[in-house]
């Protein structure tokens, strides 16, 4: 199995939709604000502000923004601190042939194992001997793809990969034999150029759909 399967170092995690903040402002309590949400739109609403585009920034990045907005609204000093409170895009998808395919939480601590049984475990006409894990390296080249056999995870002689956010895991019918070929039919054909999550994943949100291909969900 590859060296990248086994790593877990994490990436700087991209504000979402639906994730919610606390807003600190110090020496300025009446503009501190907590449990913030991320509206639909991609922005937060605040104090003195108004409305101010949040997703896609992480935390130090929307910080140095929002010190930027307060001293132009007159804010003396704005020392900003942004502590995420809740993350709704730490997700893996789990898709092909599994009895629940889409997005899985991933709570900081992930197996490929433990995805597929959150996902309804796999269906009787999947492969357990060539789940596809495929991961975005994050520099904008295609993403990493491998094969793993689920029964040897199972039979203890292999350890169960660690996932990362943002993974994909996808089960081919026992009918496809070659992982690259499961993979152009049915994965790159939906993801537009790379899979950085707010780019590339986003055919998970619904931008491109499934197009009726087997296990994988129109969202």
């Amino acid at each position: 199995m590859p060296d990248w399967v086994a790593t877990t170092e994490s990436r700087p995690y991209l504000l979402e939709v639906g994730d919610v903040v606390d807003v600190h402002l110090f020496d300025h309590p009446r503009l501190t604000i907590g449990d913030v949400p991320i509206q639909p739109d991609g922005r937060m609403v605040l104090h003195l502000l108004g409305g101010v585009e949040a997703r896609g920034r992480t935390t130090e990045g929307l910080a140095e923004l929002l010190e930027r907005e307060y001293r132009e609204a007159g804010v003396m000093d704005p020392d900003v601190v942004i502590r995420l409170r809740r993350a709704a895009g730490l997700r893996v998808f789990v898709g092909g042939e599994v009895n629940s395919p889409g997005m899985i939480a991933h709570n900081g601590n992930l197996t490929l194992l433990a995805a597929l049984l959150s996902a309804g475990g796999i269906t009787n006409e999947g492969s357990r001997g060539s789940v596809v894990l495929l991961r975005d390296p994050g520099d904008g080249s295609p993403p990493l793809q491998t094969e793993v056999d689920v029964g040897a995870l199972i039979d203890g002689e292999m350890p169960a990969p660690p996932l990362q956010p943002y993974d994909v895991v996808l089960v081919p019918k026992k009918t496809i034999s070659k992982m690259n070929l499961f993979v152009e039919q049915y994965i790159v054909r939906m993801i537009p150029g790379n899979m950085n999550y707010n780019v590339g994943f986003s055919y998970l949100r619904g931008r491109v759909k499934g197009d009726g291909l087997p296990g994988i969900p129109n969202f």
